[in-house]
Protein backbone atom coordinates (compact mmCIF):
# COMPACT_ATOMS: atom_id res chain seq x y z
CA UNK A 1 0.00 0.00 0.00
CA UNK A 2 1.47 3.55 -0.85
CA UNK A 3 1.84 6.12 1.52
CA UNK A 4 -1.01 8.54 -0.77
CA UNK A 5 -3.82 5.62 -0.35
CA UNK A 6 -4.14 6.33 3.62
CA UNK A 7 -5.49 9.48 2.83
CA UNK A 8 -9.09 9.99 1.58
CA UNK A 9 -8.91 11.83 -2.06
CA UNK A 10 -10.30 14.89 -1.19
CA UNK A 11 -7.17 15.13 1.83
CA UNK A 12 -4.59 13.95 -0.47
CA UNK A 13 -5.64 16.08 -2.91
CA UNK A 14 -5.88 19.03 -0.36
CA UNK A 15 -2.53 18.12 0.91
CA UNK A 16 -0.80 18.15 -2.45
CA UNK A 17 -1.53 21.72 -3.18
CA UNK A 18 -1.09 22.69 0.47
CA UNK A 19 2.42 21.36 -0.81
CA UNK A 20 2.95 22.57 -3.41
CA UNK A 21 2.05 25.86 -1.95
CA UNK A 22 4.75 25.90 0.32
CA UNK A 23 6.95 25.10 -1.94
CA UNK A 24 6.39 27.87 -4.48
CA UNK A 25 7.42 31.71 -3.30
CA UNK A 26 4.51 33.05 -4.69
CA UNK A 27 2.59 35.83 -2.90
CA UNK A 28 -0.97 36.00 -2.28
CA UNK A 29 -4.16 35.63 0.00
CA UNK A 30 -4.14 31.42 -0.71
CA UNK A 31 -0.77 30.52 -0.28
CA UNK A 32 -1.11 32.32 3.41
CA UNK A 33 -5.20 30.65 3.24
CA UNK A 34 -3.42 27.23 2.92
CA UNK A 35 -0.61 28.16 4.59
CA UNK A 36 -2.70 29.36 7.98
CA UNK A 37 -4.95 25.80 7.63
CA UNK A 38 -1.82 23.33 7.34
CA UNK A 39 -0.51 25.26 10.80
CA UNK A 40 -3.46 24.59 13.09
CA UNK A 41 -3.59 21.26 14.69
CA UNK A 42 -6.55 19.75 12.56
CA UNK A 43 -3.87 20.09 9.74
CA UNK A 44 -1.22 17.51 11.97
CA UNK A 45 -1.92 15.31 8.83
CA UNK A 46 -1.28 17.70 6.08
CA UNK A 47 1.83 18.61 7.68
CA UNK A 48 2.92 15.02 7.97
CA UNK A 49 2.45 14.11 4.70
CA UNK A 50 3.91 16.83 2.61
CA UNK A 51 7.33 16.37 5.39
CA UNK A 52 7.17 12.39 4.50
CA UNK A 53 7.09 12.88 1.02
CA UNK A 54 10.04 15.22 0.61
CA UNK A 55 11.35 12.31 3.26
CA UNK A 56 10.55 9.48 0.33
CA UNK A 57 11.90 11.60 -2.21
CA UNK A 58 15.64 12.19 -0.42
CA UNK A 59 15.50 8.65 0.20
CA UNK A 60 15.42 7.60 -3.53
CA UNK A 61 18.19 10.31 -4.35
CA UNK A 62 20.18 9.52 -1.66
CA UNK A 63 20.25 5.69 -3.26
CA UNK A 64 20.32 7.02 -6.90
CA UNK A 65 23.43 8.72 -6.13
CA UNK A 66 24.63 5.76 -3.92
CA UNK A 67 24.77 3.48 -6.56
CA UNK A 68 26.54 5.76 -9.33
CA UNK A 69 29.58 6.24 -6.80
CA UNK A 70 29.41 2.77 -6.21
CA UNK A 71 28.84 3.87 -2.37
CA UNK A 72 26.65 2.61 0.36
CA UNK A 73 24.01 4.03 2.04
CA UNK A 74 23.35 5.36 5.60
CA UNK A 75 21.40 2.99 7.80
CA UNK A 76 21.41 4.48 11.37
CA UNK A 77 20.19 0.61 13.01
CA UNK A 78 22.82 -1.02 11.02
CA UNK A 79 26.06 2.16 11.92
CA UNK A 80 24.87 1.67 15.89
CA UNK A 81 26.26 -2.03 15.54
CA UNK A 82 29.10 -1.76 13.46
CA UNK A 83 30.18 0.37 15.92
CA UNK A 84 31.78 -2.07 18.32
CA UNK A 85 31.09 -0.60 21.44
CA UNK A 86 27.78 -2.02 22.54
CA UNK A 87 27.62 -0.76 26.03
CA UNK A 88 28.31 2.43 24.55
CA UNK A 89 25.09 4.98 25.76
CA UNK A 90 26.57 8.23 25.05
CA UNK A 91 26.60 9.81 21.06
CA UNK A 92 29.53 12.53 21.63
CA UNK A 93 29.06 15.32 18.65
CA UNK A 94 32.16 17.05 17.78
CA UNK A 95 31.69 20.66 16.94
CA UNK A 96 34.55 23.44 16.48
CA UNK A 97 34.14 25.68 18.84
CA UNK A 98 36.74 27.29 20.81
CA UNK A 99 35.57 25.82 23.85
CA UNK A 100 36.61 22.46 22.36
CA UNK A 101 40.25 23.60 24.05
CA UNK A 102 38.84 23.48 27.32
CA UNK A 103 39.09 19.65 27.66
CA UNK A 104 41.45 17.81 28.78
CA UNK A 105 43.11 14.45 28.13
CA UNK A 106 40.63 12.64 30.67
CA UNK A 107 37.58 13.92 28.78
CA UNK A 108 38.86 12.78 25.92
CA UNK A 109 39.39 9.21 27.24
CA UNK A 110 35.65 9.16 28.52
CA UNK A 111 34.48 10.63 24.90
CA UNK A 112 37.21 7.40 23.50
CA UNK A 113 35.14 4.90 25.91
CA UNK A 114 31.54 6.22 24.11
CA UNK A 115 30.61 6.78 20.16
CA UNK A 116 31.35 10.07 18.87
CA UNK A 117 30.97 12.06 15.50
CA UNK A 118 34.12 14.89 14.45
CA UNK A 119 31.39 17.30 12.58
CA UNK A 120 33.25 19.04 9.10
CA UNK A 121 36.33 20.95 10.07
CA UNK A 122 36.89 18.22 13.01
CA UNK A 123 39.77 16.01 11.17
CA UNK A 124 42.09 19.32 12.29
CA UNK A 125 41.78 18.21 15.90
CA UNK A 126 43.97 14.89 17.09
CA UNK A 127 41.41 13.04 18.54
CA UNK A 128 40.07 10.31 15.80
CA UNK A 129 36.29 9.43 16.44
CA UNK A 130 34.17 6.76 15.56
CA UNK A 131 33.14 8.22 12.64
CA UNK A 132 33.34 11.93 10.75
CA UNK A 133 30.31 13.47 9.12
CA UNK A 134 30.45 15.76 6.28
CA UNK A 135 28.93 18.56 4.33
CA UNK A 136 30.30 19.09 1.03
CA UNK A 137 30.72 22.90 0.26
CA UNK A 138 29.34 24.38 -2.64
CA UNK A 139 32.94 25.96 -3.77
CA UNK A 140 36.54 25.27 -4.52
CA UNK A 141 38.23 27.99 -3.03
CA UNK A 142 36.98 27.14 0.47
CA UNK A 143 39.11 25.85 3.05
CA UNK A 144 36.42 23.49 3.54
CA UNK A 145 36.82 21.62 0.20
CA UNK A 146 39.39 19.75 0.72
CA UNK A 147 39.02 18.63 4.37
CA UNK A 148 37.83 14.94 3.39
CA UNK A 149 41.23 14.42 2.06
CA UNK A 150 42.65 15.18 5.76
CA UNK A 151 41.26 12.06 6.56
CA UNK A 152 44.84 10.23 5.04
CA UNK A 153 46.22 11.23 8.26
CA UNK A 154 48.09 7.71 9.53
CA UNK A 155 46.43 7.56 13.19
CA UNK A 156 42.85 8.16 10.93
CA UNK A 157 43.10 5.57 8.71
CA UNK A 158 44.95 3.03 11.34
CA UNK A 159 41.28 3.61 13.47
CA UNK A 160 39.09 3.25 10.62
CA UNK A 161 36.41 5.23 11.53
CA UNK A 162 32.75 4.98 8.95
CA UNK A 163 32.26 8.58 7.40
CA UNK A 164 29.28 10.27 6.73
CA UNK A 165 28.92 12.53 3.83
CA UNK A 166 25.98 14.46 2.70
CA UNK A 167 24.75 13.24 -0.74
CA UNK A 168 26.55 15.34 -3.75
CA UNK A 169 24.58 17.28 -5.81
CA UNK A 170 27.11 19.52 -8.19
CA UNK A 171 30.34 18.14 -9.91
CA UNK A 172 32.06 20.45 -7.12
CA UNK A 173 30.51 17.87 -4.45
CA UNK A 174 30.88 15.10 -5.95
CA UNK A 175 34.70 15.75 -6.37
CA UNK A 176 35.19 16.20 -2.58
CA UNK A 177 33.59 12.95 -2.01
CA UNK A 178 36.38 11.37 -4.05
CA UNK A 179 39.20 13.24 -2.08
CA UNK A 180 37.80 10.52 0.88
CA UNK A 181 40.83 8.37 1.11
CA UNK A 182 40.25 5.52 -0.85
CA UNK A 183 40.94 2.56 2.69
CA UNK A 184 37.84 4.66 3.79
CA UNK A 185 36.11 4.80 0.90
CA UNK A 186 34.25 1.33 1.55
CA UNK A 187 33.48 2.92 5.39
CA UNK A 188 31.64 5.54 3.70
CA UNK A 189 27.50 6.21 4.01
CA UNK A 190 25.49 8.48 1.75
CA UNK A 191 22.74 10.20 3.81
CA UNK A 192 20.38 13.01 2.43
CA UNK A 193 18.06 15.86 4.86
CA UNK A 194 14.85 17.05 4.73
CA UNK A 195 13.28 20.04 6.20
CA UNK A 196 9.97 19.67 8.57
CA UNK A 197 6.98 21.35 6.62
CA UNK A 198 5.92 23.30 9.44
CA UNK A 199 6.54 27.24 9.82
CA UNK A 200 5.29 27.40 13.16
CA UNK A 201 7.54 26.80 16.06
CA UNK A 202 4.37 25.35 18.59
CA UNK A 203 4.09 22.63 15.95
CA UNK A 204 8.13 21.93 15.43
CA UNK A 205 8.59 19.08 18.39
CA UNK A 206 5.35 17.12 17.99
CA UNK A 207 5.79 17.05 13.82
CA UNK A 208 9.73 16.07 14.89
CA UNK A 209 8.25 12.97 16.90
CA UNK A 210 6.06 11.75 14.68
CA UNK A 211 8.78 11.98 11.47
CA UNK A 212 11.60 10.24 13.61
CA UNK A 213 8.87 8.01 14.58
CA UNK A 214 8.35 7.40 10.97
CA UNK A 215 12.15 7.20 10.04
CA UNK A 216 12.63 4.55 13.14
CA UNK A 217 10.29 2.33 11.32
CA UNK A 218 11.78 2.58 7.92
CA UNK A 219 15.58 3.31 8.52
CA UNK A 220 15.67 5.34 5.34
CA UNK A 221 19.00 6.91 5.28
CA UNK A 222 17.66 10.99 5.55
CA UNK A 223 17.31 12.91 8.93
CA UNK A 224 15.06 15.93 9.53
CA UNK A 225 17.43 19.33 9.32
CA UNK A 226 17.09 23.09 9.22
CA UNK A 227 20.91 23.55 7.41
CA UNK A 228 22.78 22.89 10.56
CA UNK A 229 25.25 19.59 11.07
CA UNK A 230 24.74 18.98 14.18
CA UNK A 231 21.00 19.05 13.79
CA UNK A 232 21.17 16.05 11.73
CA UNK A 233 23.43 14.16 13.88
CA UNK A 234 21.61 15.01 17.07
CA UNK A 235 18.43 13.45 15.35
CA UNK A 236 20.79 10.58 14.07
CA UNK A 237 21.27 9.97 17.31
CA UNK A 238 18.13 9.70 18.76
CA UNK A 239 17.34 7.02 15.65
CA UNK A 240 20.27 5.16 16.91
CA UNK A 241 18.83 4.79 20.44
CA UNK A 242 21.42 6.88 22.43
CA UNK A 243 20.61 7.58 26.29
CA UNK A 244 22.69 10.73 26.15
CA UNK A 245 23.82 12.89 23.22
CA UNK A 246 26.44 15.70 24.45
CA UNK A 247 27.07 18.61 22.16
CA UNK A 248 31.74 19.51 22.28
CA UNK A 249 33.01 22.61 20.98
CA UNK A 250 29.13 23.90 20.15
CA UNK A 251 28.94 27.28 21.07
CA UNK A 252 26.45 28.89 18.79
CA UNK A 253 27.45 32.78 20.47
CA UNK A 254 30.68 33.55 18.77
CA UNK A 255 32.59 32.44 15.44
CA UNK A 256 35.60 31.59 17.49
CA UNK A 257 37.35 28.17 16.70
CA UNK A 258 39.80 25.24 18.36
CA UNK A 259 42.34 25.89 15.54
CA UNK A 260 42.38 29.54 16.24
CA UNK A 261 43.09 29.39 20.10
CA UNK A 262 45.44 26.75 19.78
CA UNK A 263 47.44 26.32 16.04
CA UNK A 264 49.20 23.71 16.88
CA UNK A 265 45.93 21.52 15.46
CA UNK A 266 46.88 23.44 12.39
CA UNK A 267 50.55 22.70 12.24
CA UNK A 268 50.41 19.19 12.93
CA UNK A 269 48.64 18.77 9.92
CA UNK A 270 50.71 21.40 7.89
CA UNK A 271 48.19 23.94 7.63
CA UNK A 272 49.52 27.16 7.67
CA UNK A 273 46.16 28.73 7.93
CA UNK A 274 42.14 27.59 7.72
CA UNK A 275 39.04 30.25 7.28
CA UNK A 276 36.30 29.00 9.03
CA UNK A 277 33.79 30.75 6.29
CA UNK A 278 32.03 32.70 9.21
CA UNK A 279 31.52 36.68 8.52
CA UNK A 280 29.58 37.22 11.66
CA UNK A 281 30.33 37.11 15.52
CA UNK A 282 27.63 34.85 16.08
CA UNK A 283 27.34 31.80 14.03
CA UNK A 284 25.34 31.35 10.70
CA UNK A 285 22.74 28.62 11.96
CA UNK A 286 21.62 31.54 14.35
CA UNK A 287 20.13 33.50 11.62
CA UNK A 288 17.19 32.85 9.81
CA UNK A 289 18.38 34.18 6.59
CA UNK A 290 18.54 30.49 4.93
CA UNK A 291 16.45 28.68 7.44
CA UNK A 292 12.92 28.37 8.79
CA UNK A 293 14.03 27.82 12.54
CA UNK A 294 17.79 28.40 13.90
CA UNK A 295 19.84 25.70 15.33
CA UNK A 296 18.82 26.31 19.19
CA UNK A 297 14.57 25.97 18.08
CA UNK A 298 15.51 22.93 16.51
CA UNK A 299 17.95 21.38 18.98
CA UNK A 300 14.85 22.43 21.72
CA UNK A 301 12.52 20.78 19.66
CA UNK A 302 14.34 17.96 19.17
CA UNK A 303 14.78 17.36 23.20
CA UNK A 304 11.16 16.13 23.30
CA UNK A 305 10.75 13.50 20.93
CA UNK A 306 14.50 12.19 22.25
CA UNK A 307 13.17 12.22 25.79
CA UNK A 308 9.86 10.06 24.84
CA UNK A 309 12.92 7.67 23.43
CA UNK A 310 14.80 7.81 26.52
CA UNK A 311 17.57 9.99 24.66
CA UNK A 312 18.77 12.89 26.60
CA UNK A 313 20.09 16.00 25.11
CA UNK A 314 23.49 18.00 26.94
CA UNK A 315 25.89 20.13 26.28
CA UNK A 316 29.79 20.15 27.63
CA UNK A 317 29.95 23.97 28.01
CA UNK A 318 28.22 25.85 30.29
CA UNK A 319 28.78 28.91 28.26
CA UNK A 320 27.50 27.13 24.67
CA UNK A 321 24.09 29.10 23.56
CA UNK A 322 22.89 25.74 24.16
CA UNK A 323 23.26 25.94 27.74
CA UNK A 324 20.15 27.85 28.10
CA UNK A 325 17.74 25.41 26.98
CA UNK A 326 19.59 21.86 27.28
CA UNK A 327 21.29 20.21 31.00
CA UNK A 328 25.26 20.73 31.24
CA UNK A 329 26.88 17.77 30.95
CA UNK A 330 29.68 16.95 33.36
CA UNK A 331 32.64 14.55 32.50
CA UNK A 332 32.87 11.35 34.74
CA UNK A 333 30.84 12.10 37.26
CA UNK A 334 28.04 11.84 34.51
CA UNK A 335 25.94 14.89 36.69
CA UNK A 336 23.85 17.32 35.03
CA UNK A 337 23.26 20.89 36.03
CA UNK A 338 20.01 22.32 35.62
CA UNK A 339 19.08 24.40 32.45
CA UNK A 340 20.01 28.24 33.27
Amino acid sequence: MTFSRSFPTGLHNLASRASTEMASNRPGTVKSAVRALIETRLGGNLRFWASWRDATRENKFVREIANKLSASILKPTELRSQIRKPHADTLFILGSGASVEDLDPENFREINSQVSVGINAWPLHHFVPDFYAFEPVPEDDSDHYRTMSLLARPDILAKQPHVLFLKPRTQIEVDQFFQIPVKLRSRTLLYGRFQPSTRALRNLSSDLGRLIGKLEATNFPVVPDSGASIVRMAALGILMGFKRIVFVGVDLNNTHYFWERNPAHLARNGIEGFSSGQTRDTHETMERIKRPFIVTEMIQALATPGKARGTEILVASKNSELATIVGVYRFEERAVQPKI
